[in-house]
This record gives C-alpha cells, sequence and structure tokens, in this order.
C-alpha cells in the first residue's frame, strides 16, 4: 500500500501525485508516458521523471524496462528483432541490431484492471420497483461493451424468513439457480464467475449459500442493506476461493438492518456496523435509509467511471483497499440476547396466525351469512 500522503509532504505537487495514484489504481494502461502525466497533472516532465524514478525505487507499483529504439525514426521496437535487423520507414531499409538505441520507460507493476464478463442481481425482502431494471441497465453499460446481467428474484418472502427450514429452501433455490446459469454463461467450464449485486434478504441468501455449499464460488460481492451477521466468517470464504473479495455498503438511517436480528434467525446489522473482517471493504453512507441506494442519481454515481461500486468491481485485487480511503472498521458487536430474540419471534408468528386466523374467521361468517 503506497503512502501517496507521504510524497505529497515531501515536496511533490498534489495534482501529480493524485495523477499516478490515479493511474497504479486503475491500472488500465502498461506503460507510463511522462509527458502524458505532465500535461495532465501541470508538472513538468522532469518533476514526473523524478517522481516515476523515486516510485520505481521505494514502491513495487513502477519498474523501469529498456526496450529498443530506432535511431533515426524514433521508433520503439517491441516483440523480436528479425535476423537481419529493424527495417526503418524513414531510412526504407533496415537497421543493424548493434546500431539501435537502448531506451528506459515506466512500466506498472501491478494486476492488469478487471474484466466484468456477467453479473447476478439479487434483490433485496419483498423488493419490486423500477430502481432493478435501471441498475441493471447501468450495471451492464459499465463497461463500453455491454455486460450480462441476470436479475435472481425468489418471490414474495413474508413469515417465512422467520423459520429456519423455509430459509433453507430458499438457499437451495438459488444454488440451483446460480449454477444453472453458470452453466449457460460458461459452457466450457473456464472458471467464468459472475460478480454479485445483493441487497436486504438476497445479502443473507448469498452469504450461507456460499458457507453451505463450498463448491460455489463467485467474482466480487457488494452488499446493500445488508442483514449479514457482523461476525460472519468472510475470511474462510476468500481463503477458500470461493469469493474474490467483497464491498459493505452501509447506510446509516437504515432501520430494517437494525432489527433484523429479532426476527431473522442468524442475521444481524452488518449494513449499519460493518464486519469484523480485515478483507472486508467497510463504507458508509450516513443519510441513506434501507434503500438510499437506488435513487437514479446516487446509482449513476456509484456506476460511473470513478463510482465507489464501479471501482471496486474493475480495480485489480492488489489494489482495492488504496481504492477506498473512506473505509472504515467494526469494532466491535455482540448480538441481542438469544432468549429476548426467540420471544420476539414466536410472538411474531402467533401473531400472524392469530390475524390470519381472525381474517378467515371473518370471511367464513361472511359467506355463511350470505348463504
Amino acid at each position: 500500500m503506497c503512502n501517496w500522503e507521504g510524497y505529497i509532504r515531501r515536496g511533490f505537487p498534489l495534482n501529480l501525485v493524485e495523477c499516478i495514484k490515479n493511474t497504479v489504481l486503475d491500472a488500465a494502461i502498461s506503460e507510463i508516458k511522462p509527458l502524458e502525466i505532465a500535461s495532465a497533472s501541470g508538472a513538468s516532465e522532469a518533476t514526473v521523471i523524478e517522481f516515476l524514478n523515486l516510485l520505481s525505487k521505494e514502491e513495487s507499483v513502477i519498474k523501469i524496462k529498456q526496450r529498443l529504439r530506432c535511431p533515426f525514426c524514433g521508433e520503439l521496437i517491441k516483440g523480436d528483432i528479425p535476423a537481419n535487423g529493424h527495417y526503418c520507414e524513414a531510412e526504407e531499409d533496415f537497421v543493424d541490431t548493434s546500431d539501435l538505441q537502448t531506451k528506459e520507460y515506466f512500466e506498472l507493476n501491478v494486476d492488469p484492471a478487471q474484466s466484468i464478463r456477467w453479473a447476478v442481481v439479487i434483490h433485496g425482502f419483498n423488493t419490486r420497483g423500477p430502481w432493478q431494471e435501471d441498475l441493471v441497465w447501468r450495471l451492464s453499460h459499465i463497461k463500453k461493451y455491454a455486460i450480462p446481467v441476470y436479475v435472481y428474484k425468489y418471490g414474495l418472502v413474508r413469515i417465512g424468513v422467520t423459520l429456519g427450514f423455509l430459509q433453507k429452501r430458499k438457499v437451495k433455490k438459488l444454488v440451483k439457480q446460480l449454477r444453472d446459469i453458470s452453466k449457460a454463461a460458461d459452457p466450457d467450464n473456464s472458471g467464468l464467475r459472475p460478480h454479485v449485486i445483493a441487497h436486504s434478504f438476497g445479502t443473507w441468501l448469498i452469504a450461507h449459500a456460499l458457507k453451505e455449499h463450498p463448491d460455489l464460488k463467485i467474482g466480487r460481492l457488494i452488499l446493500l442493506g445488508c442483514i449479514v451477521r457482523p461476525d460472519f466468517d468472510w475470511m474462510k470464504l476468500i481463503n477458500d476461493k470461493q469469493i474474490e473479495a467483497i464491498l459493505n455498503h452501509t447506510a446509516g438511517k437504515d432501520i430494517p438492518v437494525r432489527f433484523s436480528q429479532l426476527f431473522i434467525p442468524d442475521s444481524g446489522p452488518g449494513g449499519r456496523v460493518g464486519f469484523l473482517e480485515e478483507e472486508v471493504i467497510n463504507i458508509r453512507s450516513p443519510e441513506f435509509g434501507h434503500s438510499g441506494y437506488f435513487k437514479r442519481n446516487r446509482m449513476t454515481g456509484y456506476l460511473s467511471k470513478d463510482g465507489a461500486w464501479a471501482r471496486f468491481l474493475q480495480r485489480p485485487l492488489s489494489n482495492l483497499q488504496d481504492t477506498f480511503d473512506d473505509q472504515f472498521k467494526c469494532t466491535g458487536w455482540k448480538p441481542i440476547w438469544c432468549i429476548f430474540r426467540t420471544f420476539v419471534r414466536y410472538l411474531t408468528l402467533f401473531a400472524v396466525i392469530g390475524i390470519a386466523g381472525f381474517l378467515c374467521y371473518i370471511l367464513y361468517t361472511g359467506i355463511v351469512n350470505i348463504f
């Protein structure tokens, strides 16, 4: 992790440091050209070269390499040189290999930018509305090419979320669907994984699907309005290569997440307090409610080139931690007493059954009176 602020304190221009930092994090090019960086940052070419030379010595993100150059036309020669030498357009003749000059250049020494081949969106608890189509449209056009996006809808879930056996049924249904669409998206079984965006109860489903099915593998995961326990063992999933990285986008005014553990077994306020695991990237939007992410202008921002979600999905794994300066760590969490949670769930269950029974009774007596 580069200490970019340290270079600013050492006297390098802020615009130059930010320009190089963004170039390293984006990892969209392999060669850094000092003249282009000077033009973009407003620094002199000499200052840019000085900074790049320093980075190559103190950091591992940039390397100095050498390439042969034709002394007549100035062309940098890539690949192998033919036995009879390099053909120079300016001289209209072959230049002997011994006459070629050596030129140094700066090369990024980071993983290449992440390609997005396909994605899955798992919607939230009883979620309906136009934001789903809007999200799919913007996500599918995050790159210059179209990205296939599959929306998984597990149907309306009401009292079922409080019952463990119904939860397991929902998990199995999701796993089957993910396996089916994975075969369709990757018929050659080349290991092509989907990135996943999950909201609300969808976050609980994907977390437990991965936990209970070790053969299930995905790419990167964005959690929104997350109701997974803050002490969930994400590290095991990362170590077992089931998942590449996790971005947990929390909301400061998310009421459903705050009380989810009272109604949904094995859940918790991960979407408010974050996760304890160091590898999880937690970011916070204090003004958001449970579905505050899905306003059109916000989604446009998050999926724009420099938006948080777009950066997370595209930047190299080695640079992800550097990408989010505003991330925070969960300092601790304790669940509400088990006996109290159990009491609330059964009270809710009996209340729903009682109300349903009363409505059935009213309906029955009304029909009897009619006939």
